[in-house]
């Protein structure tokens, strides 16, 4: 069953008196009128589901006393543990160009709406000095496991 996000589906029986008298009242078939299509307008169904990698963000960054260690948060908005979560650091420099990127992994559970602090080291030549100096990170959520 299909339910918008923090919606609720509801399904409504109709009783069999009403079902008759509408059954008489029916009338020829008629064909629905033509409309010019008036550009486009997003769909009903744009806000079903949504992306299956936003229950998991990233932020709050700290650098680290040694300008090659960098912490922050993964934190869980859904109401199902996780665990497994695979992700993108994306640094860049202050105009905007990414220079390096690190594929990481947080294999520990992470509980329903709460967060977890992660360490690592960034190594890659002159990276941490290029991020201060205007720069900025970006993580990208790849994918996770939802704890049964």
């Amino acid at each position: 069953m299909a339910t918008f996000r923090g919606g609720q589906n509801l399904n409504f029986a109709i009783p069999s008196s009403y079902l008759k008298k509408l059954m008489e009242q029916i009338g020829p078939v008629k064909p629905f009128p033509k409309e010019k299509p008036t550009g486009s307008k997003s769909s009903i169904f744009a806000d079903l589901g949504g992306k299956g990698t936003k229950g998991i963000t990233a932020g709050k960054i700290l650098w680290g006393y040694r300008s090659w260690e960098l912490s922050y948060s993964l934190r869980n908005h859904l109401r199902q543990n996780v665990e497994d979560v695979h992700y993108y650091i994306i640094f860049y420099d202050k105009l905007g160009d990414p220079i390096d990127v690190e594929i990481e992994t947080y294999r520990s559970t992470i509980p329903a709406g709460l967060a977890r602090r992660v360490e690592i080291n960034v190594f890659g030549d002159g990276v941490p000095s290029m991020v201060k100096d205007g720069g900025k990170i970006e993580f990208r959520i790849l994918d996770f496991e939802i704890v049964e």
